[in-house]
């Protein structure tokens, strides 16, 4: 509430126009449409950088247990996710290394 009535300006009595006779100043409800728009795109910005929720994932097939081949206790979902829920074009957090497995040959 604070940051909001740092952007609003009292409008003095009389003034319609919202910008007090001056040109270069801009009036309540553009400052206001302003800091909207601000926020948005730092809501936007926020929910492109979190994690993958429930709301990024939908159902596409679903398949009771007992009509799968053999019979099964648990039903079946396929998951589908949202394009973009997971980025896989982001770059690596920590370089590739390869790793021995040890008492495998030839395994990493």
């Amino acid at each position: 509430a604070k940051e909001v009535a740092e952007h609003l300006v009292a409008l003095p009595a009389g003034d319609t126009t919202g910008n007090g006779g001056e040109e270069d100043t801009p009036s309540t409800v553009n400052r206001l449409s302003a800091l909207i728009a601000c926020r948005r795109g730092e809501m936007a910005a926020a929910k492109k950088a979190a994690p993958p929720g429930p709301d990024s994932w939908t159902v596409i097939a679903h398949e009771e247990g007992h009509a799968r081949l053999p019979p099964n206790r648990y039903p079946l979902d396929i998951y589908m996710c949202k394009p973009t829920a997971l980025r896989l074009d982001a770059p690596c957090r920590a370089p590739c290394e390869r790793h021995p497995v040890p008492g495998v040959p030839g395994a990493f």
